[in-house]
């Protein structure tokens, strides 16, 4: 499935997610806020929290203030994370505990497009579509959630918004 990812507003941390392009269904919503970059990642109307360790640059996606997800990333300068996922986030019927792994890189020197990876796989990726704006689009396989898409998709403006400051 594919998304349209644009902000609210020119300047605006907020984002809009529409199904297919800008003219679709609102399907999520993800704001950055703060110096951290802590946000809040809506999918349906149902909130997540995105929040970042105090002290590194690693991130987590809370539902009901537990942990659903870990972004770590995988050294001190890297561009690159580590996706911790509770598999109870991608499949209902895992049992709680059980956690899957993803890569979530960039796949050019300037941040503007990044892949999500289960080991050689690639499940998903959010690119730039317009030279001069903040316009993405989101692709990952139907087997992602879009939760999990959403807080990519966060990750990855939270980067840009860091690179900005």
């Amino acid at each position: 499935m594919t998304y349209d990812a644009r902000p609210e507003a020119v300047g605006s941390w907020s984002f809009e997610i529409r199904e297919a392009d800008e003219s679709g269904p609102l399907v999520a919503r993800v704001e950055l806020k703060g110096l951290s970059n802590d946000g809040v990642v809506r999918v349906g109307g149902i909130p997540f929290e995105m929040d970042r360790d105090e002290w590194g640059r690693a991130y987590r996606l809370l539902f009901e203030g537990q942990a659903v997800a870990r972004a770590v990333p995988t050294g001190t300068l890297s561009t690159r994370y580590d996706l911790i996922i509770e598999s109870a986030l991608l499949v209902p019927t895992a049992p709680l505990g059980d956690r899957t792994r993803f890569t979530w890189a960039p796949t050019d020197f300037g941040g503007t497009s990044y892949e999500l990876r289960a080991g050689e796989e690639r499940v998903g990726r959010v690119e730039k579509t317009a030279l001069l704006f903040r316009h993405y689009a989101l692709t990952f396989s139907t087997e992602v959630p879009l939760a999990l898409q959403a807080f990519c998709f966060g990750l990855m403006m939270a980067r840009l918004r860091s690179q900005q400051s």
